[in-house]
């Protein structure tokens, strides 16, 4: 559904792009120059130089912060075995995630699909998906523990999670949540500045 748009540029020209627009620069052969120049080009003006800015905007600098917030995940903050450590991580992350997007107004599994139709859903078909999960199935024909984040084992999982600093895991998913304005992020809201020069 995305279209793409071209645009022509001459000499003194600016362009405004707005924020997570892709983009590609193509200077063109002197055959394609612009017919409003000056002059024809010649050997010395067959070149051209543009110049990108980018701003930082508000939007970026509160991303930042949430992206380095820290997080509880550490062996110490767990107090998990390191052969135990995969599983109480996985765990640990799951509660953190139900904490961050409940607070954002977002159920986990509309996230999820909506992550993985708009970010894999190209690389990772489900046909491919589906091939995992057989693969990954034990003799029962049960998935294996490590394709579905632990959820087969249902009580080891719950002792797992009343074990959890649940309080620091919500508390950095409120620090998180506070930085991200969600209708900025869908793009509803004010968008960052950035600008290139022709």
């Amino acid at each position: 559904s995305a279209r793409a748009l071209e645009v022509m540029m001459e000499p003194g020209d600016c362009l405004y792009i707005p924020p997570y627009w892709w983009h590609r620069i193509e200077t063109l052969s002197p055959q394609h120059a612009s017919p409003t120049a000056p002059e024809p080009p010649t050997a010395s003006t067959q070149c051209s130089l543009a110049l990108s800015v980018v701003s930082p905007s508000a939007e970026e600098a509160r991303l930042a912060s949430a992206y380095w917030t820290p997080l509880p995940f550490s062996q110490t903050s767990l107090k998990a075995k390191p052969s135990a450590l995969v599983q109480v991580r996985s765990i640990a992350v799951q509660s953190f995630l139900v904490h961050l997007l409940s607070r954002l107004g977002r159920s986990p599994r509309s996230f999820a699909q909506t992550l993985r139709l708009s970010r894999f859903a190209a690389l990772f078909p489900e046909s491919g998906l589906s091939t995992l999960r057989r693969t990954s199935a034990g003799a029962s024909g049960a998935e294996s523990s490590g394709a579905d984040c632990f959820a087969q084992d249902a009580v080891a999982s719950e002792k797992v999670r009343k074990g959890l600093p649940q309080k620091a895991i919500a508390t950095a998913a409120k620090q998180i949540a506070a930085l991200i304005d969600v209708q900025e992020l869908s793009g509803e809201g004010k968008r960052g500045r950035q600008g290139g020069v022709g």
